[in-house]
């Protein structure tokens, strides 16, 4: 997931879900997410794109795991 704070992005639909009652976490909450920051996302594809010798590919995600009921809680 991209973390963004600008509508449309992943906390804005969670808000939304949330709101009509849909929201919650996942199972027992305790799986993990994959996620990345939208300024660490768009600062990694600039670097890719400068970048001739990188093909294939290429997967971003922040260092550390967050366990879904942590994105869940933020909604």
């Amino acid at each position: 997931m991209i973390m963004s704070p600008d509508a449309g992005g992943v906390f804005d639909t969670l808000l939304n879900l949330v709101n009509k009652g849909l929201g919650g976490k996942a199972g027992d909450g305790r799986q993990f997410v994959s996620w990345i920051h939208y300024e660490d996302f768009v600062r990694a594809i600039l670097w890719l794109v400068e970048r001739d010798e990188i093909n294939g590919v290429v997967n971003l995600a922040a260092p550390t795991t967050d366990q879904f009921r942590f994105h869940a809680r933020l909604a």
